[in-house]
């Protein structure tokens, strides 16, 4: 277990072995949640929306069909 203190502005360090475990850098970004009395944060990705299938290609990808 390790300790840390929270800053004036709320902000906390993440111990660097955590973040290679979980497999975070700088800039990337975490989703916080309380749960229980507890602080929960997660690595999130961000997708670009002009990344995203359309759901009629997504469908055709998980059929194997090659446009």
């Amino acid at each position: 277990m390790l300790i840390r203190q929270v800053g004036k502005r709320r902000n906390l360090i993440i111990p660097l072995e955590i973040c290679h475990e979980v497999g975070l850098q700088e800039g990337d970004f975490v989703e916080v949640q309380a749960v229980g009395g507890a602080v929960i944060i997660k690595p999130k990705k961000l997708v670009d929306a002009d990344d995203v299938p359309s759901p009629e290609a997504g469908a055709m990808a998980n059929q194997g069909v090659v446009l």
